[in-house]
């Protein structure tokens, strides 16, 4: 079915359903879950792209980064 195995969501970003809910809450995590698996169905669907899950090492590498650079520009907001 155009590259979409269901058996590849299990887990889907662990840790980035964990951030979600100490960032969001519970209710509003579950809601960013599932808008994020409706784009990726979508994508799949409309366009036949086979989804490509990303490994954890790579997501939490991604993550620090994005927390280094938030915590930079906090830093030099304060600094100003």
């Amino acid at each position: 079915m155009l590259g979409l195995d269901l058996t590849e969501f299990e887990g889907l970003d662990e840790l980035n359903a964990l951030t979600l809910i100490s960032e969001l809450g519970t209710p509003k995590a579950i809601t960013a879950t599932a808008h994020k698996l409706a784009r990726i169905f979508y994508t799949v669907m409309r366009y036949g792209v086979a989804y490509q899950k990303r490994s954890e090492e790579a997501f939490t590498t991604e993550h620090r980064e994005r927390q280094e650079k938030n915590l930079h520009r906090r830093a030099k907001e304060i600094q100003s």
